[in-house]
């Protein structure tokens, strides 16, 4: 059962209840309406890269500074309010309203989140929280533009921002861009302080022809992925941006191979399904890269760009693990490994039918066991987000995972964690002692119980 199938599962368990509703009044340091300022309800949550803000809400201050969200369910939030990094305004932004950007702030107005107030808010009710935000400087951001196959400036050449914000999303802007192909230069307007990453890509014709379905799809989006490129990483603070240089270069790949310990690939059943995985871990916004693995197990990694990047295989039979991932003799499966635009050697993956399993059951204090709580195996190599395994107890407090990789882990039985908590390095050091160490083997079986830890 995989982590997300298995929490889907545990909200069907939750009940509604009544809402709440936060308000309030935003203005600026002259206390004057800070009006059209984007305000953000947040709340903590878990995914498999660690903590992060989910969104509970949005809206923006009106004329008279006044703000308003309703249908918040209850718990414990954070109000977010001023301008993330990204394009500045919104669409359909009506006449004369401000166009002032203002720092991003929590409430009751700092800007760390280790010194923000908790709102909590409670069924029915309707929670007051009044906030004052400091104006600021939008920059520019000024450079030029090489192709390296030529050294000259690009004839046409599209330059844009990329960019995430707190609770995850993100997106790409232009930001009033100009461009003068004679010299290559370019300039970008309007910019909010933010960690970016400015991008230049060759303006060349899409791909012509009808798009019928998702293999042309793909393929066009190949064809635009396979442009030369540039990304360079930017922290935009106090002051403009000036002498940046973008030089263009084409995508490089690695050649692969999958291999069947003690068999040959191709006796393997549902093969055709398994994917090798390559994500980026210093990108801003690019998502992974899933590459499909040929009947004799060989397989290609297209539109590589230099950078950091985390190598997994996904869609293995049952049964089956990742035993070692080496690419040119350097293991890139248990750490993030760093691509610096081209590579000899070939990354060779070798699979493993010794996958194994453990068992067991959760009780509580009294030793009684304990029905629809996680039961959660977390490898010691806490950065193998691959590795991790959960399960729900059964009505008698069983529980069973599979397709365990080897190694070392720890046990452990919650009662009410949210989804993903347990991936947060911070919470999970709270609690070490109360796991259980689990040393598995190769093809083995074992039966563990623990003890529960109650809710939080």
């Amino acid at each position: 059962m995989t982590l997300l199938s298995t929490f889907c599962g545990l909200l069907l368990l939750v009940q509604a209840s009544a809402t709440g509703t936060v308000s309030g009044r935003i203005t600026d340091e002259q206390g004057q309406p800070a009006v059209d300022v984007p305000v953000q309800l947040v709340r903590v949550a878990f995914n498999p890269q660690g903590k992060m803000f989910q969104a509970a809400g949005s809206t923006n201050v009106d004329d008279r500074g006044d703000y308003r969200l309703y249908g918040v369910s209850p718990g414990s939030y954070y109000l977010l309010v001023g301008n993330s990094p990204g394009p500045l305004g919104r669409p359909g932004r009506p006449n004369g309203l401000s166009t002032a950007v203002y720092a991003l702030s929590f409430y009751p107005g700092v800007m760390d989140v280790s010194q923000a107030a908790q709102i909590e808010v409670k069924s029915g009710s309707e929670v007051t929280a009044d906030m004052r935000v400091q104006r600021e400087n939008t920059y520019r951001i000024r450079g030029r533009v090489i192709d390296s196959r030529t050294g000259q400036a690009p004839p046409r050449a599209d330059i844009s921002l990329n960019y995430r914000n707190l609770t995850g999303g993100g997106g790409s802007f232009g930001s009033g861009q100009s461009y003068n192909p004679t010299t290559g230069t370019f300039e970008l307007k309007n910019v909010i302080p933010g960690h970016y990453i400015v991008q230049a890509q060759i303006q060349d014709p899409n791909p012509s022809g009808p798009v019928t379905g998702l293999v042309d799809i793909a393929a066009r989006q190949a064809a635009i992925a396979a442009r030369p490129s540039a990304q360079v990483p930017l922290d935009v603070q106090n002051s403009d941006v000036d002498g940046l240089v973008l030089t263009l270069t084409l995508p490089s790949f690695i050649p692969g191979r999958l291999s069947l310990q003690g068999a040959t690939f191709s006796t393997l059943a549902g093969r055709d399904r398994i994917r090798v995985e390559i994500r980026p871990t210093d990108g801003i916004v690019s998502p992974p890269a899933l590459t499909p693995v040929g009947a004799d197990g060989t397989f290609r990694i297209d539109n590589l760009r230099e950078g950091s990047y985390q190598i997994r295989v996904v869609n293995l039979p049952p049964g089956y693990y990742v035993k070692s991932a080496l690419l040119g003799g350097t293991d890139v499966l248990t750490d993030v490994f760093r691509f610096s635009g081209s590579i000899s050697g070939t990354l060779d993956v070798v699979v493993s039918s010794g996958a194994a399993q453990v068992s067991g059951g959760v009780i509580d204090g009294a030793n009684r066991p304990v029905s629809r709580v996680l039961a959660v195996l977390v490898p010691m190599q806490r950065n193998r987000t691959d590795l991790y395994k959960i399960a729900v107890t059964d009505q008698n407090g069983r529980f069973a995972m599979m397709g365990i990789t080897p190694g070392d882990y720890k046990l452990f039985g919650w009662n009410g964690l949210e989804p993903y908590r347990f991936m947060d390095p911070d919470f999970i050091s709270k609690f070490e002692s109360g796991g259980t160490p689990v040393h598995v083997d190769e093809s083995s079986a074992q039966a563990i119980q623990v003890r529960m830890i109650p809710a939080l």
